[in-house]
């Protein structure tokens, strides 16, 4: 997932939401594990974001920012695995 040319607000709006990913309420009806596993990907989103708004068109921040999204993915799928939910490609959802 590479961003070129991204418009100074969509930078601004990413950075504002990085700020609230960690946030994100997670369901107390999943186990301590996956709650903390939930977190754990949120923070990896949360600085995929960072990351790719201060790095913006700079390759190879650009590719640290896709490593941490695909961490945020690999966590939440390794939930999605467990309770035998259908994995999400987060990268084709949000874009």
């Amino acid at each position: 997932m590479i961003y070129h040319l991204t418009p100074k607000t969509d930078l601004e709006k990413l950075a504002a939401a990085a700020k609230e990913i960690p946030e994100l309420n997670v369901p107390s009806s999943l186990s301590k594990e996956n709650q903390n596993t939930f977190k754990s990907a949120f923070k990896d989103l949360s600085q995929s974001y960072k990351t790719r708004a201060e790095g913006i068109g700079k390759e190879e921040v650009t590719a640290k920012a896709d490593q941490q999204f695909t961490a945020f993915n690999d966590k939440v799928n390794s939930i999605h695995k467990k309770l035998g939910l259908i994995e999400a490609n987060f990268a084709n959802e949000i874009q």
